[in-house]
């Protein structure tokens, strides 16, 4: 009911066209939006928080630190290996400000275990660093056969 009356208000304020137009770009707005949130391995971390919090169904991050350094910030902390397996070679990617960079943990990470990580991102000031988005990108599964 509400939809239609809204549809009814656009047609008559911008015409038929411009309405049609309109309502497509939000109907694709909406399906991204929906892709995003059904199909994202992206995460909101709050960085004033030094605990576990999850990336995903296979790491969690624990920032430790975040301090100026050069033209942006340092971030420590420690990622966790939640799944069942062991993983290395393991690619996050982390935005701050419309700021983004890729880091890499290369060591193996044990089911269970964590790592220590640190990664530099430029252009970021302090001020606008109390969370990021961080996100799984790839990794290296190790098996084990008896």
């Amino acid at each position: 009911m509400y939809v239609i009356l809204i549809v009814i208000v656009i047609f008559f304020f911008i015409g038929i066209d411009s309405a049609h137009n309109k309502i497509d770009e939000l109907s694709y707005d909406i399906e991204m939006d929906m892709w995003d949130l059904k199909y994202s391995r992206l995460s909101y971390i709050d960085l004033s928080i030094v605990n576990f919090q999850t990336i995903n169904s296979d790491f969690s991050v624990m920032p430790e630190t975040v301090e100026a350094h050069l033209s942006g910030i340092k971030i420590s902390g420690k990622i966790l290996n939640t799944s069942s397996v062991d993983q290395s070679d393991i690619k996050f990617k982390v935005v701050i400000a419309d700021e983004s960079k890729e880091f890499e943990i290369t060591q193996k990470i044990n089911s269970g275990y964590a790592r220590p990580f640190e990664i530099y991102i430029p252009n970021v000031p302090v001020g606008e660093s109390d969370s990021a988005e961080m996100s799984y990108l790839e990794s290296t599964i190790h098996f084990y056969n008896h």
